[in-house]
């Protein structure tokens, strides 16, 4: 099979997951109906994920510098987007916000995270988001941060 018939045939995969979404696919039975759809793609199309992946960067926080990523997946039964920060030095606790700028809409909060410190160290903080997860596209660009400062930030 040619890589642009591949690649029209993920194309369609992916609006059927996201057309899916859009309408309310909460249901029991959205998993089945995407099935369904994947089931009528020739036997040699390899289904895989569309996944964008950033990672994110950040100044130095009294002389440590946090580090982090956020992913965006649609796969064959569920759209996710996780983002994860790390050695973050700030108080345990601290709340994180997570955002995302998407070209054409705006800036999507995408939920808050906290801040957890081990043994001293800077902290980690991680989210995963399954449910209402908008369609996000190279560019976007994602952004984590305090009530007062960005700490973090990079694009898909």
């Amino acid at each position: 099979m040619s890589h642009s018939r591949i690649a029209v045939l993920r194309t369609a995969a992916v609006v059927v997951a996201l057309v899916c979404m859009a309408s309310g696919c909460s249901s029991p039975d959205a998993p089945r109906s995407v099935q369904a759809s994947r089931a009528a793609l020739p036997p040699d199309f390899d289904a895989g994920e569309v996944r964008l992946s950033a990672t994110l960067t950040g100044a130095a926080i009294s002389g440590v510098v946090p580090k982090g990523s956020a992913e965006f997946d649609v796969g064959a039964r569920a759209v996710t987007f996780s983002a994860s920060a790390a050695d973050v030095n700030l108080p345990n606790g601290t709340l994180l916000r997570v955002f995302v700028d998407i070209v054409g809409v705006g800036k999507v909060s995408m939920g808050t995270m906290k801040l957890r410190l081990v043994g001293g160290a800077p902290g980690n903080a991680s989210l995963t988001v399954r449910k209402a997860v908008p369609t996000m596209h190279a560019g976007d660009v994602v952004t984590v941060e305090t009530a007062t400062a960005v700490i973090l930030q990079g694009a898909f």
